[in-house]
C-alpha cells in the first residue's frame, strides 16, 4: 500500500503539471477538497506502482506539451480530476503484461466511497480524447529525457516538496548521477504490488494503441467541433466551457 502522505505529493505534482501553476494556492486547495480523497482511493484500489505513477506523470507532462489550450486552475477542476485518471489507465496498459480494461477502471473508481461516478462510456472517451492529443505516442523511453526532469525540479521547486523525493521518484525510473541530498532517503512509495520486473524501461518500446480481444474499440483523431460533440452527447456539463485545440504534429 503506498502511504498516504506521498500519495498526496503525487496528486499535488499532477496537477500543477496540468495547470503549470504554482502561484495561486486556493485553486489547489479546492480541487483536493473535492478529487484528492478519489483519486487516491483509486490508486490503492487498483494498486498502482510508483513506476506506473510516474509514468503517469510523464504522460500529464506530453498532454500540455501537446497542446496549446490553457487548463483553467479555476474553472476547470473536474476536468483536471479527468486527466489524472486517464493518466492512470493509459500507464498501466503501457507497462503492465496484465492491465485492466476500462470496464474494470470503471469497478474501481465506483467501488471508492464517493458521491462521484464514472460512466463506461465516458471513461472510453476520455482515453481517446488523451490519445489523440499525444498522437497516440505512448512510449515511455524517452522518460530520461532532461527536458522532463528539468521541468519536475521546477514543480517541485516551486511547491516546495523536498529535493530528496525528487531524487527519490527519479531514481526509480532512470539511473541518476546527481549526488543523494544530506537527507535520509528512506522508500517513500512502498509497494505491495509491483509492476512486472520483466519489463525494461531501456528496452525499444513503441506500444501500438491497447485494446482487448473481448471488447473492439477504434480511435480516431478529434478536431474541435467533434470533441464539443462528443461532449454533448454525453452530457458532460463540466467540459462545455473548455476550449479544445491542438498543435499539428
Amino acid at each position: 500500500m503506498l502511504e498516504d502522505q506521498y500519495l498526496d505529493i503525487y496528486v499535488r505534482l499532477s496537477y500543477h503539471i496540468l495547470t503549470r501553476d504554482t502561484e495561486i494556492e486556493k485553486p489547489y486547495k479546492q480541487f483536493c477538497l473535492q478529487y484528492c480523497s478519489l483519486l487516491k482511493q483509486i490508486i490503492q484500489s487498483s494498486q498502482l506502482s510508483s513506476i506506473n505513477l510516474i509514468i503517469s506523470w510523464y504522460y500529464l507532462y506530453k498532454y500540455t506539451s501537446n497542446t496549446v489550450c490553457v487548463i483553467d486552475a479555476e474553472e476547470d477542476l473536474s476536468l483536471i480530476k479527468h486527466l489524472i485518471f486517464t493518466s492512470f489507465i493509459l500507464a498501466n496498459k503501457t507497462f503492465d503484461d496484465q492491465c485492466y480494461s476500462c470496464k474494470t477502471w470503471c469497478n474501481i473508481a465506483n467501488s471508492s466511497a464517493t458521491n462521484y461516478k464514472y460512466d463506461l462510456k465516458l471513461i472510453n472517451n476520455l482515453e481517446s480524447h488523451f490519445l489523440s492529443v499525444v498522437d497516440y505516442r505512448l512510449s515511455f523511453t524517452a522518460i530520461d529525457d532532461s527536458d522532463f526532469w528539468t521541468f519536475m525540479k521546477v514543480v517541485f521547486n516551486a511547491t516546495s516538496v523536498p529535493g530528496h523525493v525528487l531524487h527519490h521518484f527519479k531514481s526509480k525510473i532512470t539511473p541518476t548521477d546527481d549526488p543523494l541530498p544530506s537527507i535520509p532517503v528512506t522508500p517513500i512509495l512502498y509497494d505491495n504490488f509491483a509492476s512486472p520486473a520483466t519489463v525494461s524501461l531501456k528496452s525499444p518500446l513503441t506500444p501500438l494503441t491497447p485494446f482487448s480481444l473481448d471488447r473492439k474499440r477504434t480511435y480516431s483523431n478529434m478536431n474541435h467541433s467533434s470533441f464539443e460533440k462528443l461532449c454533448n452527447s454525453i452530457n458532460l456539463d463540466e467540459l462545455t466551457n473548455f476550449q479544445f485545440s491542438f498543435t499539428a504534429q
